[in-house]
Parts: structure tokens; C-alpha cells; sequence
């Protein structure tokens, strides 16, 4: 999602400063580099996705002035928003033998598993082990994804695509 979604900011800011980049978004690396911080651990250690938003060249503004500043960038921000439903998404879950029955617990109950993308197995991602429940935000690209998730002992693997025309795959696995 591009700054320009609020183009009246978007043309502002870049009269305003010489460090604005493409389309209106910014390296905040070229403005200072932070080691260590919130962000990349939890993005390395919990695959978590963090980030800063920077909607003005006031570093501190006043509170009287914060409703201006979601108007001006209230399109943008709903937009980043929605991104949410990019990649895959769905639950792991129990399901019975051919005798109707299974190891523990009912068919249909969501299960512990680990889920990895081929490729990228430094970011484990886990379900919740209630629910079942698992979300990988994932970049459009014109090369299959695989999924492989582990549960109960065993491995399952699942390739899909994602891509603008179909932003989000929704796939449930069952052991």
C-alpha cells in the first residue's frame, strides 16, 4: 500500500522533505539505523510483523492536532489494514481413523502444529493449541509456496500460489 493512497500528504511531505522515497514511502534506514530493537526480534524470534508509522515531520505533535493526521491518512492506513487477508490461512485439526476413532481427544479439535514455508524455516510459525488456528502473511509472486505442517508426529505439505488476482488461500489440514 502506497502513501500516495492520501495523495494531499503524499504531495506535501515530498516538497516537505528530501528523504521521501518512491510513491511516498521511506527506508526509515536511510533516516537512522536502530540494531536490536522490538521489531527484529519479534519478527526473527516470533515471526511477529511490527512496524512504525510515521505520518508526520513533527516528531512530537499535539494531541489537538491527531484527528487531522487520521484524516489525512485514514485511506492509507485502512488500506495497510486489509493486507491482513494476504497470504494463508486455516486450522489443523484431529480427525478420526477409518474406525471412527483416534489417539486422543474428538475429531475436529484443533491441534498443535508447527508450520513452516519451504524455503524459509528460520520463521516457524505454531497454532494456537486449542484452536488450531493458524495466519502467514505472504507476499503475491508468480512461484508456488509450500506449506509444511507438522502435527501429531507427522508431516503434511501443501502448494499454492499467491497472487493479486487471489491475495488469500485458505487451506485446513487434518491428522
Amino acid at each position: 500500500v502506497r502513501s500516495s493512497a492520501a495523495s494531499d500528504v503524499y504531495k506535501r511531505q515530498a516538497v516537505s522533505t528530501q528523504s521521501t522515497g518512491t510513491n511516498g514511502i521511506t527506508n526509515g534506514a536511510e533516516w537512522y539505523v536502530l540494531y536490536g530493537g522490538m521489531q527484529d526480534w519479534n519478527y526473527w524470534k516470533k515471526g511477529c510483523f511490527e512496524l512504525t508509522l510515521e505520518v508526520s515531520t513533527i516528531k512530537t505533535p499535539r494531541a489537538t492536532s491527531l484527528p487531522a493526521y487520521w484524516e489525512e491518512n485514514r485511506v492509507s492506513l485502512i488500506a495497510y489494514m486489509q493486507l491482513v487477508h494476504t497470504g494463508i490461512k486455516g486450522f489443523v485439526r484431529r480427525q478420526n481413523d477409518a474406525n471412527g476413532e483416534n489417539d486422543f481427544g474428538h475429531a475436529g479439535d484443533g491441534l498443535d502444529a508447527v508450520i513452516t514455508i519451504e524455503g524459509n524455516k528460520d520463521h516457524v510459525l505454531r497454532t494456537d493449541p486449542e484452536w488450531g488456528d493458524y495466519y502467514r502473511l505472504l507476499a503475491p509472486r508468480s512461484t508456488p509456496y509450500k506449506l509444511i505442517v507438522s502435527a501429531l508426529g507427522r508431516n503434511q505439505t501443501y502448494e499454492f500460489y499467491i497472487t493479486e488476482q487471489q491475495p488469500l488461500v485458505v487451506h485446513d489440514f487434518y491428522f
